[in-house]
């Protein structure tokens, strides 16, 4: 009885010391801190393993344009003295009628994942938004956004550490040349296929588009209009510590044995590919 009244007691501190972390909630009305967040790729994939974040979170939600202004001030003036206090485990933005987020919103905080999800009007991110937490973020994920192949340049390439990426169902028509330089990413999701809505309007994929990961061992595309693939679209750069397996599931109506240029799977040097195509 005693071990089992003590298990009760660790259990609440534990509680009570997650809740303490989060700063107060008038402080950063409307947005919220939370303690469990469902990651999108984990919504989409049943094979995800990192299905949710534990720890406390930033949810801005359901918020209209005449919000940002609030967020931006309640964030600014956000004392948060310490290093721990102000790095959060995910920054989740959903179900909002916001078109572009301004620079440095978030003030000073930093988070390990950024989250977008039905953001349906989301188009622009500002270069400076994220300026504070482009060193700790590791996790990028939207769903049913607006955002195009502009985020690649302008957002995403500032996250120099993040190890993978989910977008599905976005905007984005193409995937430019070295669209992405996170030396460090493992996996990639641009669509999600097995009968999901997260597909992305992909059409073409230009040379060198992921040449620049070296260690990505997992590549997923779904998209039914892809019409454009070229020799060298999945070349890769090789160094000795990336000779494993690189996976690359590709889903969806667009795709068909003439979709791949003579020689175009060759490209990944001395690496093993395995290939997998969904309808």
């Amino acid at each position: 009885m005693f071990c089992y009244q003590s298990s009760i007691i660790l259990v609440v501190i534990l509680l009570w010391k997650i809740d303490a972390e989060c700063p107060l909630t008038i402080s950063i009305n409307p947005c919220s801190c939370v303690t469990h967040v469902p990651t999108v790729t984990h919504q989409a994939s049943d094979n995800y393993r990192n299905t949710s974040i534990y720890k406390r979170s930033i949810v801005c939600e359901k918020l209209t344009n005449n919000d940002i202004i609030n967020v931006q001030t309640k964030f600014m003036n956000l004392v948060l003295t310490s290093m721990e206090d102000r790095h959060f485990d995910a920054l989740v933005l959903r179900n909002t009628t916001w078109k572009e987020i301004p620079s440095n919103i978030f003030g000073n905080l930093t988070f390990l994942r950024i989250q977008f999800e039905h953001n349906q009007y989301l188009s622009t991110i500002h270069p400076d938004t994220f300026r504070n937490t482009n060193e700790y973020v590791k996790h990028f994920e939207t769903l049913n956004t607006n955002l195009s192949e502009l985020i690649f340049s302008t957002i995403l390439n500032q996250f120099i550490n993040l190890i993978d990426i989910t977008m599905l169902n976005d905007s984005i028509k193409t995937i430019p040349s070295y669209a992405f330089r996170q030396r460090k990413l493992e996996r990639l999701w641009l669509g999600m296929g097995y009968g999901l809505t997260g597909k992305q309007p992909l059409k073409s994929i230009a040379p060198y588009a992921f040449y620049y990961l070296p260690k990505l061992y997992f590549l997923q595309i779904a998209t039914d209009y892809l019409i454009e693939l070229h020799k060298y679209s999945f070349a890769l750069e090789t160094f000795g510590e990336s000779m494993f397996t690189f996976e690359m599931d590709f889903a969806g109506n667009g795709w068909s044995s003439n979709s791949f240029p003579l020689m175009s799977l060759t490209q990944c040097r001395s690496r093993q590919v395995f290939m997998i195509h969904q309808i």
